[in-house]
């Protein structure tokens, strides 16, 4: 509610979860930044979590004087895999 009375917020940045993710939050968007080591699998239902070891990336945003470019860039080329944390 807070978000959604300020029409001025074009968008909610945060990072730290290892997992690119955009949502409509407020009327704007909440967007999270993917991570330069690992990435989080994403599984709501879990009790435990996996970690996805996957390309290192970040995400750069741009403002163009009326609205915010994002691209998630992708940093190199890692291995795949699975690793279940319990």
């Amino acid at each position: 509610a807070i978000v959604a009375a300020h029409p001025q917020v074009v968008r909610i940045i945060c990072g730290h979860i290892h997992r690119a993710v955009d949502r409509p939050f407020g009327n704007t968007i909440a967007s999270t930044a993917p991570s330069t080591s690992h990435q989080l699998v994403l599984d709501h239902a879990a009790r435990s979590y996996a970690v996805r070891i996957e390309q290192p990336a970040f995400t750069l945003h741009r403002w163009t004087g009326r609205a915010i470019v994002s691209s998630a860039i992708r940093t190199g080329e890692g291995p795949v895999r699975l690793r279940a944390v319990s």
